[in-house]
């Protein structure tokens, strides 16, 4: 940026985020509770119907991560999808840990650390397969990240550079 440009620090010149649209809540919400479906069935073993889901931390979840999409916009000029749909993946593992939005059988947190750690592999894996390149997940892998998902609280950049260094050369 040359000196000459001007820079806006006039509040109104900055995009207020409303309400999402239902139909867009509706369909973004059905990909991600069938994403979840898939790594309970798949990884977990669990029969979905034995979840309790909170709906609204849902949409919650569903609407911050749009948040961060119009943040990259609005202060870094590009789009998330630009930025990587490795790190959106990370923003919902990361809103996942703070929302527990999932219960089985009474057991909250637990049940949300593993749906964080297995979307967060799933995208890893994803990427590193569009990328053409490896992963570094190992047999260590889950459980280090069981601990620190559990036990630390990691901010969304750090889930999103450890998405990042999974991913191999």
């Amino acid at each position: 940026m040359s000196t000459n440009d001007k820079v806006s620090t006039d509040i109104s010149d900055f995009p207020i985020f409303g309400d999402l649209p239902f139909p867009f809540i509706r369909e973004k919400c059905s990909a991600f509770l069938n994403t979840v479906k898939n790594i309970a069935l798949s990884r977990l073993g669990k029969n979905w119907n034995d979840f309790l889901v909170d709906r609204e931390a849902v949409f919650e979840i569903i609407s911050l991560v749009e948040k961060r999409r119009v943040y990259f916009k609005v202060f870094h000029g590009k789009t998330l999808h630009k930025v990587g749909e490795l790190n959106e993946v990370c923003l919902y593992a990361f809103w996942i840990l703070k929302f527990n939005p999932f219960s089985v059988g009474g057991k909250i947190q637990d049940i949300n650390v593993v749906i964080a750690i297995y979307l967060l592999f799933w995208a890893v894996l994803y990427t590193a397969k569009q990328r053409g390149v490896s992963n570094n997940i190992t047999t260590q892998t889950f459980d280090k990240l069981f601990h620190a998902f559990k036990y630390q609280d990691l901010s969304k950049e750090a889930i999103m550079l450890l998405g990042e260094s999974l991913l191999g050369t």
